[in-house]
C-alpha cells in the first residue's frame, strides 16, 4: 500500500485558514468577546471564538498571542490565540503540557501508552512526531478508542486529510455520513471537519434550512461522540452570526 506522509502544519493550517476567512464581514466584535471571555456555555463560547480568529491575528503581536495561547483566562481565548498564531506559519505546542514541555525531553511512547487524557497533550504528541506521521496511521488512531485524546486529535488531522483539495478526499456524502455513523468520535469529527470544508467553499448546503435556535441547541446538546455534528453547527452558527451583522452594518 502506498504510505502518504502528511504534512502536518499544513493540515492544521488549512482548517484554521477556513474560520478565519468568515472575519471578513464587518461585525461588533463586544457580544463576540463577551462570549469568548465568559464561557457561560463553552460549546457557544468556542462557536464564537472561532470567529475572532481573524481579529486576533490582526490586533495581537506573536508573543501575545504565545502568552495568551498559554494563559489566556478561558479555554476560548486560548484556541482563539492558537488558531491565530498558526495563520502565522508557526506551530507550537498549544500549552506547556504536564507530561513534557517540548519535543526534547517528551517520552513519547510513554505518552501513547498512558492514552492521553488532555486534547492539548495529543495535539502536542503529533506535532512530536509531524515528520513521521502517515495517512495510514491517523486513520487507524482515530478509530482507536483506548487511546484517549489522541484519537480526537488524529481525527482533526484526518479531517484536514478528508477535505476537497487534499491528499484523496472524500466525497460531500461520505463526510456527511462519516460525521453522523462514524465508529469513534475521532472518526466523526474528521467527517465533520470534511464536511465544513465543503460548506464553506459552496459545495454543500448542509444545514441550510437550520434556524439560528436549532443550531443553538443542537450545540449545547452534542455529547462526546457528537465531534463531528458540534464542529458542523459551530461554523454554521458563526456563519449566520457574522452575515446578519455584515447585514447590519452595511
Amino acid at each position: 500500500m502506498r504510505r502518504h506522509r502528511l504534512t502536518m502544519l499544513g493540515a492544521v493550517l488549512g482548517i484554521a485558514l477556513v474560520w478565519a476567512s468568515l472575519g471578513a464581514a464587518a461585525y461588533t466584535m463586544d457580544d463576540l468577546f463577551g462570549y469568548c471571555f465568559s464561557e457561560v456555555v463553552p460549546e457557544l463560547g468556542l462557536c464564537y471564538s472561532r470567529v475572532l480568529v481573524g481579529y486576533f491575528f490582526e490586533n495581537y503581536t506573536k508573543d501575545e498571542l504565545n502568552d495568551l495561547a498559554r494563559h489566556g483566562p478561558t479555554p476560548c481565548v486560548r484556541f482563539t490565540a492558537i488558531e491565530a498564531l498558526k495563520l502565522y506559519r508557526i506551530f507550537i505546542p498549544p500549552v506547556e503540557s504536564d507530561v513534557c514541555h517540548d519535543c526534547g525531553d517528551c517520552d513519547l511512547e510513554e505518552l501513547r501508552a498512558a492514552g492521553v487524557a488532555e486534547l492539548n497533550e495529543a495535539r502536542m504528541y503529533y506535532f512530536c512526531i509531524r515528520g513521521e506521521i502517515t495517512i495510514e496511521q491517523l486513520e487507524a488512531d482515530a478509530a482507536n478508542t483506548e487511546i484517549g485524546q489522541l484519537a480526537v486529535a488524529a481525527g482533526e488531522l484526518l479531517g484536514g486529510y478528508y477535505s476537497p483539495g487534499s491528499f484523496n478526499p472524500i466525497t460531500e456524502q461520505e463526510a456527511i455520513d462519516l460525521m453522523g455513523n462514524g465508529a469513534t468520535p475521532g472518526l466523526r469529527l474528521a467527517g465533520g471537519i470534511a464536511l465544513v470544508t465543503y460548506i464553506a467553499i459552496g459545495e454543500s448546503d448542509y444545514g441550510a434550512e437550520l434556524s439560528e435556535q436549532e443550531l443553538r441547541d443542537g450545540i449545547i446538546a452534542a455529547t462526546g461522540w457528537d465531534l463531528g455534528r458540534l464542529h458542523v453547527y459551530q461554523y454554521l452558527l458563526a456563519t449566520m452570526l457574522l452575515e446578519r451583522a455584515a447585514e447590519e452594518g452595511s
